[in-house]
């Protein structure tokens, strides 16, 4: 009896030590270093995303600011179409509100980086003169809005036009004091900045032109 019992203990502690190993032998196969002969690789750094580039503004073109609406002293909001603007306000064959584009000249006037615009428009509102304005338009996010307007006179010519570090460099042919309108003799340089919301003129001269 004693012997069976010997022999009971005996096979309980081996069956002890097999399972004993057995757990060490799953231990050991669940870690996380590489079989041999297989290579470890590693995920690559995750990589902060790239900051989508800002376009740069686009200048206005010429036949989107003779598409442009306007507001003139006098007439009121006007939309022009192809650079040309047309109203009756009354029966009179001569009772006719007209606008008609001219030229333009493009660049930042109000340091923001976007280049504004502007535009020389000739207004003739049923008589005999013809009103020559300058329209001033900001680019407000892409869109042109006024600003400023200002008359430059009656049947003036405006010979050059650009805007040059923040100004408006204004070169036309007007009238002096005793010009018949026929002839005009006024040759003005005239430089403008945008202050405050409207145009101030920073510096002229004046010249008589040659004949």
């Amino acid at each position: 009896m004693r012997k069976n019992n010997f022999s009971f203990k005996i096979m309980n502690l081996v069956a002890l030590v097999f399972a004993v190993f057995g757990t060490t032998l799953a231990a050991c196969s669940t870690s996380s270093e590489p079989a041999p002969g297989v290579q470890a690789t590693s995920l690559p750094p995750t990589q902060e995303p790239v900051g989508t580039a800002v376009p740069s503004p686009v200048a206005f073109s010429e036949d989107e600011l003779k598409n442009a609406s306007y507001t003139l002293p006098d007439i009121g909001g006007v939309q022009l179409k192809d650079g040309h603007f047309e109203q009756k306000y009354g029966e009179g064959a001569t009772q006719v509100n007209q606008v008609d584009f001219q030229q333009m000249a493009v660049g930042d006037l109000n340091e923001d980086g976007a280049p504004d615009a502007v535009v020389i428009l000739a207004v003739n509102t049923g008589g005999t003169g013809v009103f020559i304005y300058m329209a001033v338009l900001l680019n407000q996010g892409g869109n042109p809005v006024q600003a400023a307007i200002e008359q430059l006179g009656d049947r003036v010519q405006v010979n050059a036009l650009e805007i040059s570090q923040g100004q408006i460099e204004l070169n036309f042919l007007g009238f002096g004091p005793n010009d018949p309108m026929c002839c005009p003799s006024q040759v003005t340089d005239r430089i403008y900045t945008l202050q405050n919301g409207g145009l101030k003129v920073a510096s002229e001269s004046n010249a008589t032109a040659t004949p």
